[in-house]
């Protein structure tokens, strides 16, 4: 069956129910309609800009399930069962020359086209105590070649047991699924989604889901838990609503596993599953209302069988320095893995500023000495500022901001050794989900620097955006160098763009495209500094991007 076909039959079998369910009735809850939407992106942008303006709080922990999950709840009929349509949200890219990571969920967004429609339906139970959201996710990837180098001078040699797709840098002892292609044709997948099943008491809400989360303040990065991959099969337990603490206090956990792509071993092993297990807690100060400060931290480890309540602590169990042992020595020393940060969230929605801050750690400092005379090792961060002003009539706003991250190693790894951020020695794949890194989506390794310019009302909105990534230094000072050869020559893309977003009578409809200049692809460029020139290879990448998402009743 032509790979085409089989998307418009997925497509129908997921709009069929929906259409089947829009009607408002006594069946049905949340009059009839909800949708999904991934965390991140220029509609998630606009709502944070508009509730700064309007001295709204904004939560540092979002799902893509959050809205539907309240509007469920807001509808407290007695009636024992009810269900409603999830309309499906579309997300369609294309990349011209190569792949682009992006805040994109399951999808995998290689060069051509791609695309993702998530929908389902909805079931309310008796007095919004607890529901279910049942809205898979099916994409497609046109997956078109793109020159992938083999130069043993730039590249490592391939080894046994990987998939030959498998990312050459990230063998062990720098172990993560990130393939380089996701195999050579183009497919296609269907992924559990935002499944949801949740019960609500009048403190805590428990469940199940598969929910892509955004842990932290980041607008386009966020550390630990973003969008930019599948979200992790998991249970969980969260505040339903903020507890009094001197303020109020947000708390999230979560128990569940992580799967591999079918592009990293050579042969699918037995087990594929690797347990993870998170904390994460939000205080909002009684002092300062608009401040939000907090931490989070994610441990994995090996699992075999599906043995979770062997890892319900984790989060609070300390897990050592696993990866700080010499690239010399290959070996893997199972155990459990860590990233740790402290975030903060701060907001003037009389000066419309917001400003925030993510720092986070691969190792815990052993002691406050460790601390005092290495703070930055094996550190990441994340730096942004936005300020929000009305122009020309009442209701549009100027919205201007910028984003800093890195993942690179800090400067101790010359005194310490020390793994690259998501890579693991201790559990092979890494903090991956199905081939794609679960925090920032510029990877292991990197540096990247965003501005960005939007004039937005309530229904519209329209701006232009440039920014710059060095690809994985990590990988890069791992190659062999000798006499300083082609030492100064990173991977680095330059980039800018133009996006705007509008409310149509069907729903919000987003568009975005981006015009990428990657200098020195994969470092194919030796020499020394400022030498052999003419031998770099540059590559131009279009990226245009759309994403729908329905209008509710």
């Amino acid at each position: 069956m032509p790979t085409h076909f089989r998307a418009l039959l997925a497509l129908s079998l997921i709009a069929a129910p929906t259409l089947a369910l829009a009607q408002p009735s006594s069946t049905t809850c949340a009059n009839g309609t909800l949708v999904t939407a991934l965390p991140g992106g220029l509609g998630e942008e606009n709502q944070r800009a508009l509730t700064l303006r309007s001295g709204g709080q904004w939560s540092l922990f979002r799902g893509a399930n959050d809205a539907a999950r309240a509007r469920m709840l807001s509808d407290s009929n007695p009636a024992p069962l009810r269900v409603a349509a999830v309309l499906p949200e579309l997300l369609v890219t294309h990349q011209s020359a190569f792949p682009m990571p992006a805040n994109d969920g399951a999808m995998w967004a290689g060069r051509g086209r791609s695309y993702s429609l998530t929908g389902g339906i909805a079931l309310c139970g008796k007095n919004a105590r607890w529901g279910a959201i049942i809205a898979p996710t099916y994409w497609f990837a046109e997956n078109a070649a793109f020159d992938l180098p083999d130069n043993p001078q730039v590249v490592p040699p391939y080894r046994g047991g990987y998939s030959p797709w498998a990312s050459r840098y990230y063998y062990m002892p720098r172990s993560l699924d990130a393939p380089r292609r996701f195999g050579p044709t183009s497919f296609s997948k269907v992924d559990p989604g935002a499944l949801t099943l949740f019960y609500r008491a009048s403190r805590v809400e428990i469940g199940l889901t598969t929910e892509s989360e955004w842990w932290g303040p980041g607008q386009h990065n966020s550390l630990l838990m973003s969008s930019a991959a599948a979200g992790v099969p998991r249970a969980y337990a969260r505040t339903a609503r903020p507890l009094k603490a001197a303020g109020e206090l947000d708390i999230r956990y979560f128990v569940g596993g992580m799967s591999y792509s079918d592009f990293f071993f050579e042969k699918r092993p037995a087990d594929t599953t690797r347990s993870l297990a998170g904390l994460a807690l939000a205080w909002r100060p009684r002092f300062e209302p608009n401040l939000t400060i907090g931490m989070a931290r994610i441990v994995m480890a090996p699992m075999a069988g599906r043995t979770y309540l062997k890892h319900l602590l984790d989060p609070v169990i300390p897990v050592g320095t696993p990866n700080a042992v010499g690239r010399g020595d290959s070996t893997q020393y199972p155990g459990r893995d860590q990233l740790f940060s402290l975030f903060a969230n701060w907001r003037l929605p009389e000066d419309g500023g917001e400003v925030w801050v993510e720092w986070a750690r691969a190792e815990l400092p052993e002691n406050m000495n460790d601390f005092l005379e290495s703070p930055n090792h094996s550190q990441a961060l994340t730096i942004g500022l936005q300020h929000v002003r009305p122009v020309w009539r009442r209701d549009w706003t100027v919205r201007v901001g910028g984003e800093y991250t890195q993942t690179n190693q800090s400067s101790s790894y010359r005194e310490r050794p020390t793994g690259s951020w998501y890579t693991s020695r201790a559990v092979q794949a890494g903090f991956s989900q199905k081939g794609q890194v679960m925090g920032a989506m510029i990877g292991p390794g990197s540096v990247t620097q965003r501005i960005g310019t939007d004039f937005a009302n309530p229904r519209h909105s329209i701006g232009l955006f440039a920014y710059r990534i060095k690809w994985d230094d990590d990988s890069f000072y791992t190659i062999p160098r000798p006499n300083g050869n082609g030492l100064c020559k990173h991977d680095v893309s330059l980039s800018w763009g133009a996006r705007g977003a509008t409310l149509t009578r069907a729903g919000w409809l987003e568009a975005t495209v981006t015009s990428q200049r990657r200098l020195n692809v994969y470092w194919q460029a030796l020499g020394l500094c400022f030498q052999n020139e003419e031998l770099q290879i540059d590559k131009r990448n279009l990226s245009i991007e759309f994403r729908f998402r329905p209008r509710l009743r």
